[in-house]
């Protein structure tokens, strides 16, 4: 590895704050940020040097890893997972299961990996690997797997390169240890590890995607982890200059755009598969009065229609916001009634390619519909 290139560090809580926040906001409404914003404050508190570096500080046959927890955002699972402990005698004995996952996977590969990545860019599992690969002592490379957030292996562009494959090493926070040796295919990869999360009550610590750092430097997107600070940070700004803090931040989010503001009036969802798999459905108010929303999501939101018309879709970020401070909102916990804004924020370029499109645009979600971004979509007519 190469010593000459300086990490960005999260110096301050302020900063571990900003971070969290900046994948939050980068999430798609997938995944809340609780238990990683304390982990990350614990590990700043106790004097451990948190930040990342250039993905070229790695030598290309170093060994990457990524790091992530796996489960569904429903917030049924969330609610009972108390109950369920007590029921089965549960106790909690690993704090940190990504920790534990890395360890488990190194010993199956027979070496150590000299760099952890998150898988996607969301509120949880970014912070988490970055807590993780920080406790273990490796490299944090600026980079992750899919570019946003993805509820499923083969939506992430590592998939795209064929870099999705065993081994998998998955750690609960009760001590359970399941290792994935080999799949039939990445959907097959997918279904087992949904199927570990769901065994152990909804959420799975896991490791695995073992590349070289020549195929990460390749296929994967480079800079995510610096754009979630900025983002982030863009919102902290926003918030500072006062007024209207959602259209400070859109201002200061580069291709952003308010799509809708409005009342939530109702979600529809289940976990039948898995995932938090759903509709909501926002009434319009103040300028967008008389109008109303439709938002599908898996996990995270990937279409969204104005009146029946498609205004937004994946891999474009469809963000929901709260209508007076902006802090992003997740699906897990939003409430009828609750009033917010509806963001769209650009995809980053390397999910615009034929293979981005095809992992996570409409079709990935069944419906029949060309990828636009919501630029073209929306043009001025979109505006109130």
């Amino acid at each position: 590895m190469s010593a000459d290139i300086r990490p960005t560090l999260l110096a301050t809580a302020v900063d571990v704050e900003d971070f969290v926040a900046g994948t939050n906001l980068l999430s798609g409404a997938g995944g809340a940020p609780n238990e990683a914003l304390e982990h990350l404050g614990e590990t700043l508190a106790e004097g451990y040097e948190i930040g990342w570096h250039d993905l070229d500080v790695l030598d290309d046959d170093d060994l990457v890893v990524a790091a992530w927890y796996s489960g569904s955002v429903d917030p049924d699972v969330w609610r009972e997972r108390d109950r369920r402990e007590a029921e089965f005698g549960l106790e909690r004995r690993v704090r940190r299961p990504l920790v534990a996952a890395i360890e488990q996977l190194e010993d199956r590969l027979g070496r150590r990996a000299a760099a952890v990545m998150p898988i996607e860019i969301g509120a949880s599992n970014t912070a988490a690997a970055l807590d993780a690969g920080t406790r273990l002592g490796r490299i944090v490379p600026d980079v992750d797997c899919a570019g946003r957030a993805i509820p499923a292996f083969d939506c992430t562009l590592a998939a795209v390169a064929g870099l999705v494959r065993p081994p998998l090493a998955l750690v609960d926070y009760y001590g359970d240890v399941v290792e994935v040796v080999e799949a039939a295919n990445v959907g097959r990869l997918e279904a087992i590890a949904k199927m570990v999360a769901a065994a152990t009550l909804g959420r799975v610590g896991s490791a695995g995607l073992a590349m070289s750092a020549s195929e990460a430097k390749r296929h994967l997107p480079r800079g995510t982890l610096s754009a979630s600070l900025a983002a982030g940070r863009a919102l902290r700004a926003a918030r500072a200059e006062g007024g209207d803090v959602v259209a400070g931040l859109v201002a200061r989010l580069d291709g952003a755009m308010a799509l809708f503001g409005g009342e939530l009036v109702r979600t529809e969802w289940d976990n039948a598969t898995g995932y938090m798999v759903g509709h909501h459905h926002i009434r319009g108010t103040g300028d967008w009065a008389g109008k109303a929303m439709r938002i599908f999501f898996q996990n995270e939101n990937h279409l969204a229609w104005i009146d029946g018309r498609p205004v937004a879709m994946s891999p474009d970020l469809i963000e929901m916001v709260d209508a007076r401070s902006a802090e992003p909102l997740v699906n897990t916990f939003l409430d009828v009634g609750q009033e917010l804004a509806v963001l769209g924020i650009p995809r980053r370029p390397e999910l615009a390619s034929p293979g981005g499109i095809a992992a996570i645009g409409p079709a990935r979600w069944g419906f029949d519909l060309p990828y636009a971004p919501f630029q073209d979509l929306c043009g001025d007519s979109l505006r109130p």
